[in-house]
């Protein structure tokens, strides 16, 4: 199982192939056989995420809207926190910062508010600080210390949100949401951070997660 599929614990885990085109033909012949509207919306936001990891937001974007009402529509609001936190990554990746938070911040309140899926929030607080870091990236001085104030805040909460949920998860998914706050921590202060990404990368690559492992890389 790849674990970029990790990263969004939807139904696509267990039906995943790492090969996407192989993916999307399941999904599609699964959809045609839904006959409730919320199994319709997981499988339409299961195939947005295919097409996010194939490169092609555009189509993700629409799709995500679409299983985003739908889901609305059954009041599934674990479902609509989990597409509101990918369309925040789309919406970063494309520069969009403002539309990034904004999506993150909902995600996070929906799954606070519900008091569901307790183990969802590091995945939710995380997309928050991925958003503040690359806002702080590019900003001007002035503005870089407010930043780093926030990102701060936030990082302590998702260390409070990780040993949480640590006990709870398994093991693949309690080291994908471990290893995504040392990722956030090690680009807090990169110079007095850095165990964060040695210990960050050794952690993801003794258990196969090789998106993390790119991050730990690339910075991103």
């Amino acid at each position: 199982m790849p674990d970029t599929q990790l990263l969004i614990p939807t139904g696509i885990n267990s039906r995943a192939t790492g090969d996407h085109k192989k993916d999307l033909a399941n999904l599609r012949r699964q959809i045609q056989k839904c006959q409730y509207i919320a199994d319709r919306a997981s499988l339409t936001a299961e195939i947005a995420l295919v097409h996010q990891h194939m490169g092609d937001t555009k189509k993700a974007t629409v799709l995500y809207e679409v299983a985003l009402d739908d889901l609305c529509l059954v009041s599934d609001v674990v479902g609509v926190a989990r597409v509101r936190r990918q369309l925040s990554s789309i919406f970063l990746d494309q520069g969009k910062f403002d539309e990034a938070f904004e999506y993150a911040r909902r995600a996070r309140s929906v799954i606070v508010n519900s008091g569901l899926r307790p183990n969802d929030l590091c995945n939710m607080t995380h997309g928050i600080i991925k958003v503040l870091l690359q806002k702080r990236a590019n900003c001007n001085f002035s503005t870089w210390c407010s930043y780093s104030w926030q990102i701060g805040r936030w990082l302590i909460i998702e260390a409070k949100e990780v040993k949480k949920m640590y006990p709870r998860e398994k093991s693949i998914a309690k080291n994908v949401w471990y290893t995504g706050f040392l990722s956030d921590l090690s680009r807090f202060m990169p110079l007095v951070t850095f165990p964060a990404k040695i210990y960050g990368y050794h952690l993801a690559t003794k258990n196969g997660l090789s998106l993390r492992v790119r991050q730990f890389r690339f910075g991103s």
